[in-house]
């Protein structure tokens, strides 16, 4: 070759040969690769690229907070006695019934429908019982029936009751007119057909005088035919303050709770039923239930009290103006407390022994009004 053709391959070699620095340069340098670190770091933030895949977006659905679903509000009526919720005001006046407490005259007829059980001592060796009501006209029968006494009439005051017995002794029978008591005379040949001897109890050999009954519907009636009001203008507070369940948190275990009269043989036992949540009434060696239903004769609450008592006559009497100790027992827990009448026409009202007011549960209530110093126990 030539030397012309020498000097243009040389040409054509050089050309090539600096194409292909050139490309390998841009290869080297390629953001996708750090570049190689040399003398001093320097700090640098790397490109990142994020791929986000295609998708559609659904706003996201608004929910309310759950919420337990709320109950109606409870009525704001309720017997004052028992604290059992009523729809309308509870305008009902009380009838007090003196009820036989002789074991002879057992069973208790609709003691079971009570609002409230009273049972004090009354004569030297007999308790008689005193039973409030006011749903009279749910009550098929209430007896047997006896004769009036003194405390019975206080209550009947404390309670702006009407009191309800079989003829009394000429004092007790002032007396009740002195206090201005609206009563009802079971014997009285005015009754309307209110009151009545049993004649299956006759014929099964009862004594007579425990065979006396009423037919509440037709007491109230009998009520309202001597002028007496049943009803009140509004409803009465009458110093009881219920909650669903006043068990005491802090009380001692009272399974069975013993109280006796006098310190003879009559004792009232109160036994714990933890199915029903109720104390059954025991007495005379027996259970006793109700005669109308034929069910245990049960309480949800139990009230003891202790009270002075005197012989006036041929009666025994407690003296209910002021105020003393006593127990209440719930749910198979007792606590001591103290009771505070302060003045015959004002209710019966109850505390602990710090002086807040009790809290008793919903429901009916035995009270057993006991000579200071009888014997009271309590045991599981």
């Amino acid at each position: 070759m030539n030397k012309k053709w020498l000097l243009i391959m040389s040409v054509v070699l050089a050309v090539m040969l600096a194409a292909m620095i050139c490309v390998c340069a841009i290869i080297w340098w390629s953001p996708e690769q750090e570049p190689p670190v040399t003398g001093e770091s320097t700090t640098h933030t790397p490109t990142v690229q994020t791929t986000v895949p295609t998708q559609t977006t659904v706003p996201p659905t608004t929910q309310e907070p759950t919420q337990p679903p709320t109950e109606p509000p409870l009525p704001a009526y309720y017997n004052p006695f028992t604290g059992v919720r009523q729809d309308t005001p509870f305008t009902a006046r009380p009838f007090l019934i003196s009820i036989n407490n002789n074991k002879r005259a057992m069973p208790f007829c609709g003691l079971g429908d009570a609002d409230i059980v009273f049972e004090m001592l009354v004569n030297a060796r007999s308790t008689r019982c005193l039973a409030l009501v006011t749903d009279v006209h749910e009550i098929e029968r209430i007896g047997a029936i006896r004769s009036l006494r003194y405390n019975f009439i206080d209550i009947a005051q404390a309670y702006d009751g009407i009191v309800v017995y079989a003829s009394a002794s000429d004092q007790v029978l002032a007396d009740m007119r002195a206090a201005g008591v609206d009563n009802l005379n079971a014997l009285s040949s005015k009754n309307g057909g209110a009151f009545y001897r049993e004649q299956g109890r006759l014929e099964s050999g009862y004594p007579r005088e425990h065979t006396l009954f009423t037919i509440p519907g037709l007491m109230a009636q009998y009520a309202e035919n001597c002028g007496y009001s049943t009803t009140t203008q509004e409803q009465m507070d009458y110093g009881f303050h219920f909650v669903q369940d006043a068990t005491p948190a802090d009380g001692e275990t009272a399974n069975t709770i013993a109280m006796s009269f006098f310190t003879g043989n009559k004792q009232t036992i109160m036994k714990y039923n933890p199915v029903t949540g109720r104390y059954q009434m025991h007495q005379y060696g027996a259970d006793q239930i109700d005669g109308n239903s034929g069910r245990p004769l049960d309480f949800r609450n139990v009230f003891t009290l202790f009270a002075v008592n005197e012989d006036i006559g041929q009666y025994h009497v407690a003296q209910l103006l002021g105020s003393g100790d006593g127990y209440y027992a719930c749910g198979g827990k007792i606590i001591p407390i103290k009771w505070y009448h302060e003045a015959e026409d004002v209710p019966f009202t109850f505390t602990l022994t710090d002086g807040t007011p009790l809290e008793q549960s919903i429901g009916n209530s035995y009270v057993g009004i006991i000579p200071t110093g009888s014997a009271f126990s309590y045991s599981d």
